[in-house]
């Protein structure tokens, strides 16, 4: 039941990162935005890049309509440069990264249909995706160090600057040792009552 809740969870997380805007430079011109139900996208141009959601810039891309143009914080030396602070936080801090970028780094280092060169090769993507898991093991380190410090006397766990799909991870996990630790709290209160009252 817990794992089927817990992946119930994830399936949310990449669900909602698919509503990622995104930038694109489109191979089309349009001279109205595209009219979607919940809103609206463009008007293209093919000479100015422009922002979608990713789940759009994939079916763009997918069909030669655009070049998906990789955020800033997916290059090589920026992934280092937020391991190295990262480690430098200490293991109760988390510093702040993009909330999606576990869900959309991995799809778009791993798209079948992605051009070869794209990012710089396989072997740059390669270096993207290492550093990329690298950061999040890092961070999830830290998340269950967090889980073991909870007390009886708290029920906060500090989630500020943690991505939606650590939240997401740790949600299930965290949730039980809170209940459990409010019992044992109950427990404690009942035993030192009874034993001032002498009962």
């Amino acid at each position: 039941m817990l794992e089927h809740r817990t992946a119930s969870l994830f399936e949310d997380e990449e669900f909602l990162a698919e509503e990622y805007l995104i930038s694109i430079q489109p191979t089309f011109n349009t001279g109205e935005p595209l009219r979607m139900i919940s809103s609206e996208y463009g008007p293209f141009d093919r000479r100015i890049p422009t922002s979608v959601p990713l789940w759009m810039a994939l079916h763009l891309e997918q069909h030669g309509k655009c070049q998906i143009i990789a955020p800033p914080w997916l290059a090589v030396e920026v992934l280092r440069s937020k391991i190295r602070e990262e480690r430098e936080k200490g293991a109760n801090m988390f510093a702040p990264i993009d909330e999606y970028i576990l869900q959309v780094g991995l799809i778009l280092l791993n798209r079948d249909y992605m051009n070869a060169e794209y990012l710089g090769g396989p072997n740059e993507r390669a270096v993207m995706s290492a550093l990329l898991l690298e950061l999040m093991l890092i961070r999830k380190a830290k998340a269950v160090e967090g889980l073991k410090q909870i007390d009886v006397t708290s029920a906060v766990i500090e989630i500020s600057k943690m991505t939606s799909i650590e939240r997401a991870s740790i949600r299930p996990q965290a949730s039980r040792m809170i209940d459990q630790l409010r019992s044992l709290w109950t427990l404690r209160e009942a035993v030192l009552g009874a034993e001032i009252t002498g009962t």
